[in-house]
């Protein structure tokens, strides 16, 4: 360590006696010390390319050429090194040869966003030219960039450059390939001793044509393109003069931005004189396209498309023809719905009166409201009975829930009395079917009656439970699988396996449908002071099943399904819009469940037996919500077990209660009515909404 301090001091020394060997000695280490960190750097070197912030190297061509692909928007930085000519200067370029920027070790922002016009970079510093690269930019997904014919004396250049780096572009001539070098820098170069400019040129890059302007080839009279647009497809057809198709040595071809949509030339329609060239689906400008008729080898003239001109016109008396024709259809439309109106009036069908339901209509008393619709309760005023009257939200949702009820007749579905329109008086076109009267039944539905037994206490093989009034309620085992009986009883209905015996012997005509209900809850089933079920709400309902669907309806029902509840607990098919007989049947398979649980909220998966269900009753609740709905038991199966259990309780109340629905189902809708019973009474006509008011 001593000895090199006394080195360091021997020199210090000597640089202190001999000052100006001293100073040349720092010259000559300073000199070679830049010509190596100035000289001896590649240009590469000297500036770091960045691209999109990412350091990028530059490829080279064939010939060793750089250049460099990037895309419109792209962010170009040039990082300056330190070790290299303080005083370098770059320039961008735009294709006409014009600068673009200026970038500088000096400048504060070294960078410059991409253009579609950019072409290329130039660096230089003081002893001359260092670095230089073409840009190619790539602008949406089109890969030409413009198409540009330059004349010289000796040479025809066709400039149709692209936005990346390639070789593979092709050159037709009149609508044939000519072999012939292309440049990515320059295009395409020909003799124009060989090669006339007044021929028809286009480049070809995989799909995508380019073709150049010809600027001294307007359009000449007798020649013309028109366009035919159809549903999915657009024909083109260039017409020419007599004279001009008579010539041996003329030939038409299209102009297109698409190889496949250019197509030969043909003739087709009589006539006329024309030629059919191609069939185009939907391009997005006409414009595009052109005709091009040649002559001995060179441009006669190039006609394009005309009938934009016209577009805006035509379109507007389209528009307007159409709305007359509508406006007339619909008027005349609705006289026959009046005449038809008054005609149904005669037979006993539907009523054409109008009437309003009273203005305190919305004073009317709530008792239940779903996600599709609301129940009002109302009073009959002749008589002062209490009916019910759903609103729906969907009118096209009442009315067809509405037309599904009148070809159903079936003592444990729910008949309603008629329909009512609301703010309809005076209207030209009559406000559609909203409101369904309906019959009133103080016990409501099952989900709330079953639930005022709850918490449940059994004495003397009675549950015991208690209405809002405090008034005590009773029901026994056979009661409660009743009721699940008659549910199913009505199920089997709607699938087309049962008609009811009193039906037959009043000998009425009945229409089998097969419907679903798929909406099958303790919510949607009625209870009459007697225990009868009526099943309700009958807006999903659909007739048939839903198993195979096209590709259309997936769609559609994964939309229609997206802003719509679809109701909790249904089965795993259900959820992207399919429905069957066996989705009903785990539908009540639950009923049957939450029944027995007195409404105790079931947890998903988890369909443990409940306390006071009888095994017989769960082996079918269990049959009935099978995963697998290949292995449900169907509904036939389901009610003739049940009324096995209901005969295995009691036969004789079995029978007391088949003679009581008999009972009920002789019944006329209206036999409660009498003395207000219209003459030819239909339980499906409009009813006289003035006769309606609150409940007092």
């Amino acid at each position: 360590m001593r000895r090199y301090n006394n080195l360091v001091f021997i020199f210090f020394c000597f640089f202190c006696i001999f000052p100006e060997v001293n100073a040349n000695v720092f010259k000559k280490l300073a000199a070679s010390f830049s010509n190596d960190t100035k000289f001896k750097l590649p240009p590469e070197r000297c500036i770091v390319i960045r691209l999109k912030h990412i350091p990028v190297s530059l490829n080279k061509t064939e010939n060793g050429e750089n250049y460099l692909n990037s895309e419109v928007n792209d962010k170009l930085e040039l990082k300056f090194t330190r070790a290299c000519d303080r005083d370098i200067k770059c320039v961008i370029y735009y294709n006409n040869g014009s600068p673009s920027s200026h970038l500088t070790t000096d400048s504060s922002d070294t960078n410059v966003q991409i253009r579609s016009e950019h072409s290329s970079l130039k660096c230089i510093q003081p002893t001359g030219e260092f670095l230089k690269f073409h840009i190619f930019v790539q602008e949406s997904n089109t890969f030409f960039k413009n198409a540009e014919m330059i004349e010289t004396n000796s040479t025809l250049q066709l400039r149709c450059l692209g936005g990346a780096y390639t070789k593979n572009v092709k050159l037709k001539k009149n609508g044939e390939n000519l072999e012939t070098a292309y440049s990515p820098f320059l295009g395409f170069i020909l003799d124009r001793n060989q090669h006339s400019s007044k021929s028809f040129y286009q480049c070809e890059y995989e799909n995508e044509m380019i073709s150049f302007n010809y600027p001294g080839s307007a359009e000449v009279d007798g020649f013309q393109m028109q366009t035919h647009k159809f549903q999915t497809l657009i024909s083109i057809y260039c017409n020419a003069n007599e004279d001009f198709l008579k010539d041996n040595n003329t030939r038409v071809i299209i102009a297109c931005p698409y190889k496949e949509e250019c197509s030969q030339p043909s003739t087709d329609r009589k006539g006329y004189i024309h030629f059919p060239i191609s069939q185009i689906r939907h391009p997005s400008d006409l414009n595009s396209f052109s005709c091009v008729f040649l002559k001995n080898g060179e441009i006669e003239a190039i006609a394009f498309d005309r009938n934009g001109e016209h577009e805006v016109t035509l379109t507007i008396f389209i528009v307007l023809g159409f709305g007359a024709i509508g406006t007339l259809l619909i008027y005349l439309l609705n006289l026959f719905a009046r005449w038809n109106e008054k005609k149904r009036k005669v037979q006993g069908k539907f009523s054409d009166e109008d009437l309003l339901i009273s203005k305190d209509v919305r004073d009317l008393e709530k008792i239940a409201e779903g996600h599709s619709s609301k129940i009002l309760l109302t009073s009959y005023k002749p008589n002062g009975r209490k009916v019910v009257i759903k609103c729906s939200k969907n009118a096209s949702q009442c009315e067809k829930e509405l037309m599904i009820l009148k070809n159903l007749r079936h003592v444990n579905i729910i008949d309603p009395l008629g329909y009512v329109r609301l703010d309809s008086n005076g209207r030209f076109f009559k406000k559609r079917i909203k409101n369904m009267v309906l019959p009133y039944y103080p016990n409501t539905c099952l989900e709330q009656y079953i639930k005022q037994f709850f918490p449940v206490t059994l004495i003397e093989e009675k549950f015991h439970g208690k209405d809002k009034s405090g008034k005590e309620l009773k029901i026994t085992l056979f009661d409660m699988i009743s009721i699940g009986w008659q549910v199913a009883r009505a199920l089997e209905y709607l699938k087309g396996k049962g008609v009811s015996g009193f039906l037959k012997k009043f000998k009425k005509k009945i229409y089998i449908f097969q419907f679903t209900h798929r909406d099958v809850a303790m919510r949607n089933v009625l209870i009459t002071d007697n225990l009868i079920c009526k099943l309700t709400d009958f807006e999903r309902s659909r007739k048939g099943e839903i198993g195979k669907r096209s590709v259309a309806r997936k769609i559609y029902n994964h939309f229609a399904m997206k802003n719509k509840t679809i109701p909790t607990m249904y089965p795993a098919e259900c959820e992207d819009g399919a429905f069957y007989y066996s989705s009903d049947v785990y539908c009540f398979g639950l009923l049957l469940l939450e029944m027995f649980q007195f409404t105790k909220p079931i947890v998903p998966g988890n369909f443990s037996k409940p306390m006071h269900c009888p095994d017989n009753i769960y082996e079918i609740i269990r049959d009935c919500i099978k995963v697998d709905r290949e292995h449900r038991i169907n509904i036939v199966k389901c009610e003739s077990q049940l009324e096995t259990a209901l005969k295995e309780i009691d036969d004789t109340k079995l029978l007391n209660l088949k003679t009581k629905l008999i009972k009920e189902g002789s019944k006329n809708i209206w036999t409660e009515w009498e003395e207000t019973k219209p003459n030819n009474a239909d339980p499906y006509k409009e009813l006289d909404s003035s006769l309606f008011s609150p409940i007092m």
